[in-house]
């Protein structure tokens, strides 16, 4: 098992490693580009009045998923 060094001290720690994976990093980065997309969207009265119920609703979720990640900011 490869070990990853912060500050000298080895972390074997399974939720570490998946933070700090680029997979994750481009993960969190598309949740971030859709949510400014779906704020963008929301911005048309058009689009709100026939598709806001759904906006509202991914935009909830993404928002979710951000918060989540920045706990490990400390």
């Amino acid at each position: 098992m490869e070990k990853l060094s912060t500050n000298g001290i080895e972390e074997h720690n399974f939720c570490y490693r998946i933070y700090h994976s680029p997979i994750f990093e481009r993960f969190m980065l598309g949740v971030i580009v859709v949510a400014g997309l779906i704020v963008g969207l929301e911005t048309s009265p058009t689009i709100e009045a026939q598709y806001g119920a759904w906006l509202h609703t991914i935009d909830n979720c993404s928002g979710c998923l951000c918060r989540r990640a920045d706990i490990g900011n400390w």
